[in-house]
């Protein structure tokens, strides 16, 4: 960024899924990392409602050093909010933790809370807290422990 050059010096591809809202393990915030979270918007797959405007589908999870992408898809009558990266512990090694995050149930009028395990994305939630109202679409936030 200190360069007066008006164009990069390179550019690279990361992945070649579409999304928004990237995360990561915020302990590695300005440091090289390995794993990144994202939504994904996944046109191929089936949606029972509109899809006008930003629709997010699918979670994603995508290995830097593999290059591999593991993905969930929240099924046809659901959307998805902002992931945030929850550390195993305190010296747990990068990327080892939970995904949180909130699934919008459009049919039923309401939202869940869901756990992912964050290095097995694609085999779905570890748990599910069933909330009895529906949490706006548009909630942002960062994961900070206690201690």
């Amino acid at each position: 960024m200190a360069s007066k050059a008006e164009t990069f010096e390179k550019t690279e591809q990361l992945t070649e899924i579409v999304g928004e809202f990237p995360r990561m393990d915020d302990r590695y915030a300005m440091s090289a990392y390995r794993h990144g979270y994202l939504l994904v918007q996944d046109e191929q797959k089936p949606a029972e409602f509109s899809r006008a405007g930003l629709f997010m589908n699918t979670l994603g999870h995508v290995d830097l050093a593999t290059g591999k992408n593991r993905t969930w898809w929240c099924g046809s009558k659901s959307s998805l909010q902002e992931p945030a990266f929850v550390p195993k512990s305190a010296r747990a090694a990068e990327g080892e933790g939970y995904i949180v995050m909130l699934c919008n149930r459009l049919a039923e009028m309401r939202s869940d809370l869901l756990l992912f395990d964050a290095q097995r994305v694609d085999e779905g939630p570890i748990a599910t807290v069933y909330l009895p109202v529906r949490i706006r679409p548009g909630v942002h936030g960062n994961w900070h422990s206690a201690g």
